[in-house]
């Protein structure tokens, strides 16, 4: 009986250091934003208090999902099909620049409203 209770309170520990603590995303990063490629990014808050994206490629949505905070990165859970990623991100002055996921690469966004 002791050896099944010592073997659940170590199941129950190493689980519990496995959540990963989410914070909020910065407010600066709400609003629209145009890319250099002439894309459009609209980052805003539902009812529920999710942070929610939207990437626009013209008149096509190429993108969308919800946005959560992990550290210094942002935690990205597609909603228009099944993935999640973690990108890095800096908020400048009017501007943002986010890498692209699974890539070297990463975007420049400036705020337009």
């Amino acid at each position: 009986m002791k050896k099944l209770l010592l073997l659940l309170f170590i199941v129950s520990t190493y689980t519990y250091s496995q959540e990963v603590e989410y914070t909020d995303v910065p407010y600066e990063m709400y609003g629209v934003y145009r890319s250099v490629d002439n894309e459009f990014l609209k980052i805003y808050s539902n009812l529920d208090g999710k942070t929610l994206f939207q990437r626009v490629d013209g008149r096509k949505v190429v993108a969308k999902g919800e946005i959560k905070r992990v550290g210094n990165e942002l935690r990205i859970i597609r909603l228009d099909y099944s993935d999640e990623y973690n990108l890095i991100f800096v908020i400048g002055n009017g501007n943002m620049v986010i890498t692209k996921p699974r890539s070297d690469q990463a975007w420049l966004w400036d705020k337009i409203q």
